[in-house]
């Protein structure tokens, strides 16, 4: 029975198209378009009057609740076509037209639309919601979340679907007080300015998302409570930023087929890829080491399956034919389903996998296979006059640029003929702006201002300029990959002055449709943007990019940025100075070939010295503490030389309290416990680094004015604020009595610094840690700001007068010397620091020794730190069971996709009895970050084919290939080695990750050979080779090892190293040769 909504398309078609295309004319048909247009409003009258009358009756789709087209011409009524008369009331939000009929275009804080009261809209039990959606954020934006559907009230009732801020990915949380929240996180992020069809459907305990018709992830949602509260799409105060379309809503759960239809109706028009509807695919995923094939059969183009299709799946071998047969059913109701074959008895050949979709009359539908050979053997090498691996691909090349200075102090920048402006304004009390123009003084500067130039140099320029309440001296330097400025502005006025002030860089209608703010795509800003830890702005077109960063601490600490109409600005809402000070604001301006923000950001690492070191994998175990050990498997499925002991919950001394600081040095019960614990695991593993979790800016007590009182963070008023309730870190006896997390700031003199530094000595020589985990280094959980002292430099400004309203300082500059001090003491001990969530102003990325990450979202959020990484996001892997590894896999992608690497945490119930891609990634020295690509200059990792290595340089290389399940397989990627040095083209299929690491095994030749390294550790070394003439394989010490004067066996023959502990080994290659290098036998 065919839908409502199809009757008045089916009369259209009817009118719209001839019966006889044949014997049609272009008359008849504007006769029967005139027509149309005549009888439209009459016939859409008429639909409304059927589907009235057919509600409820045959035409009703079952359990269709509420349908939203928004294809009303005017009012603030949400009509709901289901024939239920759930409409709903529009509050701030307006029709646009869109592909595939209208939208709603939502933004304001108070943007929703408020539905019906029918409670099966909000129902607590099964149920789907389905929509297409837009996301327009200018910007990436983790203190936000952009709400789809909502009737939650947090923790207690009702549930919510909405895309988080940081990772822009779907979250659909269920609430009940008895279960508290129970997120789904989907794994896929969501681009911004596209389309997406979104749904979420609850069958049971468990609950599903859609994107685009395709299951994305599962997860458990247990127990939600009634709603109290209206559901709404979009919500008050966490509104989407974008449009929501057409929107169904069912109170049943809808099969994995019929959201795939509902998707594939519009799909096409919406601009969707639409080339695998009708057809099915197979994948292989091949472990014949384990004795087993899995066939990943995908039906989901062909889905839903109709009444009589079957599906069959086929083993065959090219000599004896089919081998096994079996039939698809019932069919998953996913579309989706592994078909495992068993290699123990085949016997050696080549086999073929076949899937296929056959009509009920027995026709085939579809079709989809692939091969392999049993077992597998040595890769085969092709020769290299038939084919060699591509160069490398060139480095970006710099950029010509001209920098003049214009007679108001402005820079004015040409690049490829097409000029530049860059203007600085600086607000001045009770008044407007003055500037540094390229062209006159502005209308609105104060009428004193007075600004002189000259160029001292070659690469020098300088600019003073002063007015009644500051002066700024500006020195400009040219570089030829950047333009450093150095602006020292001098308070002259009597009193604390403050500042609005910033520079501009204009490029309207040069071509820059977008921009890059703290990394973050974003179009249009509606106000400045925190940048945060990441102090950039960034313009990018094809084959040019403009960058600007903030340089030095206070800059950084203070940056903003906004980008409208093709101008983009950096500046500072809340600078100010002391009577009499002087502070030099440095910048920089680096002019890109490519476009590419990586490509700048890379520019600036390298300038900077920000490329730092990780040496092993870190995981964060919160059982070691309770005395469990951590198994062999867990430590090294994923690479671990450090490990960290989580929070300390519940202390040996005081188990109604929870600790987070420095409080450990009064709790010596919970030190022992952690010190004999540390001792008995690194007696297991010697290797291992071990230390504890410190958030150094919290403290639990019952008195907090008493406790640091020189080091207590406070708010405007003289309160104190407060970073959490704790009420599942403390008895309620405890919190009646006052006890909480108490927020405290460290500085080289005060008690908490003077604390920290005594932290050291416990840590390292008493309690045995080779580590510090500082959760929130250089920052401070849940305050920016403190407003007992002033830093200096930081205030609240007016923005009508451009006064002082209340002088602050921030935290991050208040600590960072305490900071750098806790860590030089630890360094010098021979212990690591890992800072997570940093502030990364110069003064601590200068110390490049520190280890950082960021807290489990995916971003460009470290981008300047010496050592970008990300820990895994608990959310997206636990209580996964099964497919935990699997997403702990595409969690790893997720950073990699920011040019992040990886460190685990929350993943202690994933079972990896194998190694993970993540056990390969260090150690790793930084040199590039790309999207989906970081470099090292021990080892690369990337998710994206092509030709990778290391420019000059003749070291082969080993490859670890982890395949779209996360499962590292053997790898046949083939190095070719030359005059040039050596490169490795990586064909990566759809979500694969490899790690290519140079290994000490040189060749070099007079013509070009082709390698596979097909083994390299430390029993033996197994290379194909295929190329002509003499060669020299020279092997140093390694992962195999090469001492001097040792025989090896090579190929059978024995032969000696020599004293310097390299063994040479001379070929003379004519065609493929297979060369095995073993351990040392006894000689030496």
């Amino acid at each position: 029975m065919r839908s409502r909504e199809f009757l008045y398309r089916d009369f259209c078609n009817y009118l719209w198209c001839p019966r006889n295309s044949r014997n049609s004319n272009s008359l008849g048909v504007n006769v029967r378009r005139d027509m149309v247009m005549r009888v439209s409003s009459l016939l859409r009258q008429v639909t409304a009057v059927v589907l009235a009358l057919c509600a409820g009756h045959c035409f009703a789709e079952t359990g269709l609740v509420a349908h939203y087209t928004f294809a009303e011409s005017r009012g603030d009524t949400a009509v709901d076509s289901s024939g239920n008369g759930n409409d709903g009331t529009i509050v701030d939000a307006s029709r646009v037209s869109t592909a595939n009929g209208y939208a709603l275009k939502f933004g304001g804080a108070d943007s929703r639309v408020i539905l019906g009261s029918d409670p099966r809209i909000g129902t607590a039990g099964d149920s789907a919601f389905m929509a297409w959606i837009r996301l327009d954020a200018p910007i990436a934006d983790a203190t936000t979340n952009w709400t789809i559907f909502s009737n939650e009230v947090l923790g207690q009732s009702g549930r919510m679907l909405r895309v988080d801020g940081a990772t822009s990915k779907l979250c659909f949380r269920n609430n009940s007080t008895s279960n508290g929240t129970e997120p789904v996180i989907s794994d896929r992020p969501l681009a911004k300015h596209t389309f997406y069809h979104v749904a979420v459907v609850r069958k049971g305990d468990t609950a599903t998302l859609f994107v685009d018709g395709l299951a994305d992830v599962s997860g458990p949602c247990k127990g939600q409570a009634p709603a109290t509260e209206p559901f709404t799409l979009s919500c008050s105060g966490q509104p989407i930023d974008g449009l929501i379309g057409t929107t169904r809503i069912y109170d049943r759960a809808l099969s994995a087929g019929e959201v795939m239809a509902e998707y594939r109706k519009d799909a096409g028009v919406m601009g969707k890829d639409t080339s695998s509807f009708g057809r099915i695919r197979v994948t292989p995923f091949l472990y014949l080491d384990e004795g087993e094939v899995i066939a990943a059969l995908d039906l989901t183009g062909i889905l839903p399956v109709a009444h009589g299709e079957e599906v069959s799946i086929t083993l065959s071998e090219a000599q004896r034919g089919v081998i096994e047969a079996r039939e698809i059913s019932p069919i998953p109701d996913s579309g989706e389903q592994d078909c495992i074959f068993s290699t123990q008895e085949l016997l050696p050949g080549d086999y073929k996998v076949q899937a296929v979709v056959r009509e009920a009359a027995g026709k085939e539908k579809a079709s989809s296979e692939f091969s392999f050979t049993y077992p597998r053997g040595l890769p085969a090498v092709p020769p290299p006059a038939s084919v060699t691996v591509p160069a490398l691909p060139p480095p970006p090349p710099p950029v010509e640029y001209q920098l003049d200075l214009g007679k108001g102090g402005g820079l004015l920048l040409t690049v490829r003929g097409e000029r530049y402006p860059i203007e600085t304004y600086c607000s001045y009390p009770n008044g407007g702006y003055n500037r540094l123009t390229v062209s006159d003084a502005p209308a609105d500067a104060e009428a004193g201002w007075q600004v002189s130039t000259q160029r001292l140099d070659a690469i020098t320029y300088e600019v003073k300029a002063a007015g009644q309440f500051y002066s700024i001296d500006r020195l400009v330097k040219l570089y030829p990959d950047r333009v450093s400025v150095e602006d020292t502005v001098v308070n002259t006025t009597p009193e604390a002055l403050g500042m609005f002030l910033g520079s501009t860089l204009d490029a309207s209608g040069k071509g820059f449709e977008r921009a890059f703010l703290a990394g973050n795509e974003a179009t249009e800003t509606r106000s400045p943007v925190k940048l945060g830890a990441n102090s950039t702005v960034f313009l990018g077109k094809p084959n040019l990019g403009i960058g600007m960063i903030a340089l030095d601490d206070v800059f950084i600490a203070q940056s903003r940025g906004t980008f409208a109409q093709g101008q983009a600005s950096l500046l500072s809402d809340s600078f100010a100075m002391d009577v009499g000070a002087s502070y030099t604001l440095e910048w920089a301006i680096y002019p890109q070939s490519t476009g590419d923000y990586y490509d700048f950001i890379n520019a600036v690492r390298t300038v900077e010295n920000r490329n730092g070191t990780i040496d092993g994998g870190l995981g964060i175990n919160h059982y070691v503490r309770d005395g469990a050990d951590p198994s062999k498997e867990y430590i090294e499925s994923r690479g671990l030389k450090y490990l960290v002991i989580g929070g300390l919950t519940h202390p040996a001394d005081d188990n109604q309290v929870s600790l987070e600081g420095v409080e450990f040095l009064s709790y010596p019960k919970e030190r022992q416990r952690l010190t004999e614990r540390i001792a008995a695991v690194q007696k297991l593993y010697p290797d291992l680094k071990m230390g504890f979790h410190i958030a150094h800016s919290l403290y639990a007590t019952d008195r907090p004015r008493e406790t640091m009182p020189d080091s207590l963070v406070t708010n405007p008023d003289g309160s104190l604020p407060l970073y959490s309730e704790g009420e599942w870190y403390f008895s309620d006896e405890r919190l009646s009595q006052g006890w909480r997390w108490r927020t405290y700031y460290a500085t080289p003199n005060n008690r908490l610094g003077q604390a920290l530094m005594k932290s050291v000595d416990v840590m390292v020589d008493e309690m045995g840690c080779k580590l510090a985990f500082m959760d929130g280094f250089g920052a401070c959980y849940g305050a920016d700001f403190t407003y007992d002292t002033w830093d200096g430099h930081t205030a609240e400004l007016d923005p009508e007068t451009k006064t002082i309203g209340q002088k602050k300082a921030s935290v991050a500059l208040l600590q960072q010397e305490a900071m750098v001090a806790f860590a030089r003491r630890m360094h010098s001990k021979g212990a690591t620091v890992i800072a997570n969530g940093t502030s990364p102003t110069r003064t601590v990325m200068r110390e490049t020794y520190i280890i950082h990450d960021s807290e489990i979202v995916a971003g460009p959020w470290m981008h300047l730190t010496p050592t970008p990484a990300a820990l895994a996001n608990p959310d997206a892997v636990m209580d996964k069971g099964d497919q935990g590894a699997l997403c702990l896999y595409r969690d790893l992608q997720d950073k990699l996709r920011f040019g992040n690497l990886f460190f685990h945490y929350g993943d202690l119930g994933v079972h990896l009895p194998r190694k993970q891609i993540s056990a390969y990634m260090y150690p790793l020295t930084f040199e590039e970050l790309h999207a989906g690509y970081v470099k090292g200059r021990q080892r690369l990792v990337t998710l994206n084919p092509g030709v990778y290595g290391w420019r000059g340089d003749r070291s082969l290389h080993q490859a670890y290939l982890s395949d779209a399940r996360g499962v590292i397989v053997p790898s046949s990627f083939m190095t070719t080695v030359d005059a040039e040095g050596a490169r490795t083209r990586l064909d990566l299929g759809e979500n694969e990750t490899a790690v290519l690491r140079r290994i000490p095994v040189t060749l070099t030749a007079e013509q070009p050979v082709n390698v596979v390294t097909v083994q390299y550790d430390e029993s033996a070394i197994v290379l194909v080779m295929n190329g002509t003439g003499a060669s020299t394989l020279t092997v140093s010490d390694g992962d195999f090892r090469v001492r001097p004067n040792t025989e090896y066996a090579v190929n059978g023959k024995r032969i000696e190293s020599g004293p310097e502990g390299v063994l040479q080994l001379s070929l003379d290659l004519d065609g493929e040769t297979v060369v095995e290098v073993g351990n040392g036998m006894g000689v030496g």
